[in-house]
């Protein structure tokens, strides 16, 4: 049996095991948690709690991880206890999980790890880094770049050729036009429109 560690307790991470499910029913699913943003032995959303990110080097490998915490913070230092248990001879595999039912051009690059959430739409040239959370119905205009860890959530919208730097997020319905930067890890709020550049770590 296909077994599938999703590292974050939250609602993302549910959308994360539906679609793993879907394209195979078998898969076996528990949820690994940064220390003080969850319960081991509880269980989210149906989903077992099986233990703590920070343990990663000492658990056996058993399957794959798959990075779901909506906060890029959180994504990093979960990527860095697998790094650590990765130096220990205990390399995890990492899973890119994309929804089906996202329109991905051919001509788009996807980085390791990431996740692309159904009605998700990535044009041609686009470049999405490595462990990036793209939401439901967000659209990433041609030739934008979307830098690792970032998070993009339901509904916006990146114009052609924008940019968005490393831990970046952009909130719900949040629109970055063309040719705009998004300096690394800057917040653009929901429903915020960025018509200039938006410096590292400012929000809008």
């Amino acid at each position: 049996m296909n077994r599938v560690f999703i590292v974050g307790a939250c609602q993302e991470s549910r959308t994360v095991a539906n679609l793993l499910m879907e394209k195979n029913p078998l898969v076996d699913i528990e949820v690994l948690v940064e220390r003080g943003r969850g319960e081991v032995g509880s269980s989210f959303h149906g989903l077992h709690v099986k233990g703590y990110a920070e343990v990663l080097a000492e658990l056996p490998v058993t399957g794959s991880l798959v990075f779901a915490d909506v906060d890029p913070t959180s994504r990093v230092a979960s990527v860095g206890h697998m790094l650590a248990a990765r130096e220990q001879q205990r390399a995890w595999p990492v899973k890119t999980v994309r929804a089906t039912t996202a329109a991905i051009a051919a001509s788009a690059k996807i980085g390791n790890g990431s996740i692309v959430f159904p009605g998700a739409v990535i044009m041609d040239g686009a470049e999405i880094g490595s462990y990036v959370m793209i939401g439901p119905g967000a659209i990433i205009g041609a030739e934008a770049k979307v830098s690792d860890f970032a998070t993009l959530q339901a509904g916006s919208i990146l114009g052609m050729k924008s940019y968005i730097g490393k831990g970046g997020i952009c909130g719900l319905g949040a629109v970055v036009s063309s040719s705009r930067r998004v300096g690394a890890w800057s917040q653009v709020l929901d429903g915020f429109h960025v018509r200039k550049d938006l410096p590292p770590g400012k929000s809008s």
